[in-house]
C-alpha cells in the first residue's frame, strides 16, 4: 500500500507541476519545486523495494554525513567528524548485533 501511495503522490506532484507550468508561466518556481519532488518521489517508488533492504543506520547516516559536510564552517572539524560518522555507519550493525 505504500508503495502505491508513494507512486500516486509523485504522478500528482508531476501533474501539478505540469498543470501550473501551462496554466501560468509566471508560477515558475513552485512548478520546479513540485517536479523535483515528484522526480524524486518517482525514483524512490522505482527503488522501493530495494530501500527496504537497506539497514535503517544507512539511511540516516549518510544524510547526516551530507548535512555535516554542508554545513560546517572549517575544515578542521570535517577532518574529525567525517571519518567518525564513516565509522559508526560501517560498523553499526555489528555493535547492534553483538547485544
Amino acid at each position: 500500500m505504500r508503495r502505491v501511495a508513494i507512486g500516486v503522490s509523485a504522478l500528482m506532484l508531476l501533474v501539478g507541476a505540469g498543470w501550473l507550468q501551462w496554466t501560468s508561466p509566471e508560477h515558475d518556481a513552485l512548478s520546479g519545486v513540485l517536479a523535483r519532488a515528484g522526480a524524486v518521489l518517482a525514483a524512490v517508488w522505482l527503488a522501493y523495494d530495494a530501500l527496504l533492504r537497506i539497514p535503517l543506520m544507512s539511511l540516516i547516516g549518510l544524510p547526516l554525513l551530507i548535512l555535516v559536510v554542508v554545513f560546517s564552517r572549517t575544515a578542521k572539524w570535517l577532518i574529525l567528524i567525517v571519518p567518525m560518522v564513516l565509522l559508526l555507519a560501517l560498523f553499526w550493525p555489528r555493535i547492534q548485533g553483538k547485544k
